[in-house]
């Protein structure tokens, strides 16, 4: 018997150019008489990956990748198509919702609250926030590798949301790569650690997911290429002059108030901060060390090669020599120290990336700061779940940032608060409403769309008012099915 948790990892398996590490893993159990996958969240996308975890069972399930799309992926919105779906995957799959557990298993979950920090940016940080989303949207620019325009997009938009730091290296590196001759793809946001997952998540034909490096010098007029340059360096000078961050400022202010809250709730002051960037990440613990938190910090992400770090694993390593403890996976034993630190008298806040989204358990910790938001509300139901989860004796604080100025992130807010209910009650959003959406409506796609083509304030409220009628249109259609849903 072979057990794959976080099982979500293999979901593009059937993808030519999918994941290394999830065909490594499969091949090596290719003679395991059984194989169970676990995953708190199967499809984060769309049905494809549905398809590419049945491959992990048995290859021969559905039928060939062609027959799939055809009878589920481009029919999805037929009731009859899903019923027969649900059918056909019924004896490979079951679901066990976080009612059944506290229903039928006596256990009692805790609450959470949630805390909304609004903050309005620095003029120049407004400047820099509307030059560079102004360059993103413009369909001719040259830097971009066409094939890569949605994923270095996407990408760019969610460094220019976390920290004017962020901007400011990335656009460096950029730049560099640019006068090398290099149309700038997704390695040039070695920033974001989940740019290879977001890069596996398009579907296999997508223009985006095919992205090839082309030299600029014999595809694109050079005079046009330098003066995209010139723009990136005003924007990067631009982004190096920004000393001070207004979001940075609004954590100090509300990090106190969640600590005051959690030891209220009977909690203690410990609080665990995620972000999507690694050189925000590095900005948040400057900022936390001057204020108050020196030598309390602790940094994870998916490499840890900070000084710091690497003095925690190996004080770990010598307690631990020895013991069952040391698994000698170096990744997982580095998370392992990282974590214990944290839980240690010596640390108060942990600093994350999406690498501690999952695979940990923090329920020492009663505070959750998400100081950028996720667009996929599975992500940010994730990271909630590393504190939110069984074992967790107090109620759970939650704490998000509004920038009020800008009126795309005060809907994804909304969005996300309001109408799927992530940050507030005994589970935040429900099993049904999560069921309900997965692999109906890509809504982190959706809110890229709004973010990247519309130009006024008008247009966004009207898209993103089409958007929650989706959503309420789905949920509604669904809501008496989805209880029992396998999907």
């Amino acid at each position: 018997l072979v057990v794959f948790d976080e099982a979500h990892k293999l979901r593009n398996l059937y993808q030519a150019n999918g994941s290394k590490r999830a065909k490594a893993l499969v091949e090596a159990t290719e003679f395991a008489d059984s194989r169970v996958l676990l995953s708190a969240t199967p499809i984060q996308n769309n049905l494809m990956e549905l398809y590419g975890l049945s491959q992990v069972i048995d290859p021969h399930f559905f039928g060939d990748e062609k027959s799939f799309r055809a009878l589920y992926v481009n029919r999805q919105r037929d009731q009859q198509s899903l019923d027969d779906l649900k059918g056909r995957i019924r004896p490979l799959c079951h679901r066990t919702l976080r009612r059944q557990v506290q229903e039928e298993g006596g256990i009692n979950f805790t609450n959470r609250y949630s805390i909304t920090q609004d903050f309005t940016p620095l003029p120049e940080e407004w400047a820099l926030y509307e030059k560079l989303s102004q360059y993103l949207q413009r369909p001719d620019n040259e830097a971009i590798n066409p094939r890569a325009r949605h994923l270095v997009s996407m990408g760019l938009r969610k460094i220019l949301a976390s920290s004017s730091f962020a901007v400011a290296d990335t656009l460096k590196g950029m730049i560099e790569r640019l006068e090398r001759q290099r149309q700038l793809d997704e390695e040039a946001l070695s920033d974001l650690e989940e740019i290879d997952d977001w890069a596996e998540s398009l579907e296999q034909g997508d223009a985006d997911n095919n992205d090839e490096v082309t030299n600029v010098e014999s595809a694109r007029p050079t005079n046009k290429l330098s003066e995209e340059i010139a723009q990136l360096s005003e924007y990067r000078d631009l982004a190096k002059s920004i000393t001070s961050n207004a979001k940075g400022q609004a954590l100090l202010v509300v990090l106190e108030k969640a600590l005051t809250m959690t030891e209220r709730l009977g909690g203690q002051r410990k609080a665990v901060v995620f972000t999507e960037s690694c050189r925000t990440q590095q900005y948040l613990q400057d900022l936390l060390e001057a204020s108050g938190y020196a030598g309390r910090t602790v940094l994870l992400n998916g490499s840890n090669t900070d000084a710091r770090s690497k003095a925690i694993y190996q004080e770990w390593l010598a307690e631990h020599k020895g013991s069952a403890r040391v698994s000698g996976s170096k990744p997982a034993d580095m998370k392992a120290a990282l974590v214990d630190r944290f839980r240690s008298e010596k640390a108060d806040i942990l600093i994350s990336t999406e690498a501690g989204g999952e695979g940990i358990n923090l329920q020492f910790c009663s505070v959750l700061i998400n100081y950028d938001l996720p667009w996929n509300p599975q992500k940010v139901e994730q990271r909630i779940g590393r504190v939110h989860r069984y074992g967790q004796k107090n109620d759970v604080v939650v704490v998000n940032f509004v920038n009020r100025k800008n009126p795309a992130d005060r809907r994804v807010f909304q969005l996300l608060d309001e109408k799927l209910k992530l940050f507030e009650g005994v589970f935040g959003a429900s099993d049904e409403v999560l069921g309900a959406i997965e692999g109906s409506i890509d809504i982190e796609r959706r809110i890229y769309e709004i973010y990247q083509n519309c130009r006024t304030d008008k247009d966004i409220e009207y898209q993103f008012d089409q958007l929650q009628q989706s959503l309420e249109e789905t949920l509604a259609a669904r809501e008496t099915a989805a209880r029992e849903a396998l999907l």
